[in-house]
């Protein structure tokens, strides 16, 4: 890849399929648009978006359950995060769901869905009495084993 500056040099890179992954992950992370939320909760940041190249490797609870109102783990209503190359999707079947990145609060439903990203600090609180839950995580293709333990899950 070649790039020219108004300044007349040239940089010329080959960079691997993982830092493609990751560059534009994080240009993604700038360049998204901001979307709109519930009014009843003010939002200074986006939600990020999963990156397309990212494979499913694990759901949690699995099959069809669902983590409801009268069951949260412990492990997800504390701040905790995902491992390096980690991602995660929150995906509401039912009710309404708090999702909680350090100092912003999104409100999650059936057609709003929360995204995960490595290593950032997160928990999640029920905002509605019929809540079904589930959280998929995914990673990068051929980025290594995977060593999750997950508490309480």
């Amino acid at each position: 890849k070649t790039l020219s500056s108004s300044r007349g040099f040239h940089v010329t890179s080959q960079p691997s399929a993982r830092a493609e992954a990751e560059s534009r992950i994080q240009m993604n992370n700038v360049l998204q648009p901001r979307r709109s939320f519930s009014s009843s909760v003010a939002m200074n940041m986006a939600m990020p978006e999963l990156p397309d190249d990212v494979v499913k490797y694990s759901q949690v609870p699995t099959l069809d359950k669902y983590f409801t109102n009268d069951f949260i783990p412990a492990g997800l209503r504390k701040d905790h995060s995902t491992k390096d190359g980690t991602w995660g999707v929150i995906r509401v079947n039912t009710g309404k769901l708090q999702y909680i990145v350090g100092d912003e609060t999104f409100e999650l439903s059936p057609s709003q869905p929360g995204v995960i990203e490595p290593n950032v600090k997160h928990s999640v609180k029920s905002l509605s009495d019929d809540l079904e839950f589930v959280v998929e995580f995914y990673r990068l293709p051929d980025s290594g084993p995977v060593d999750e333990k997950r508490e309480g899950l």
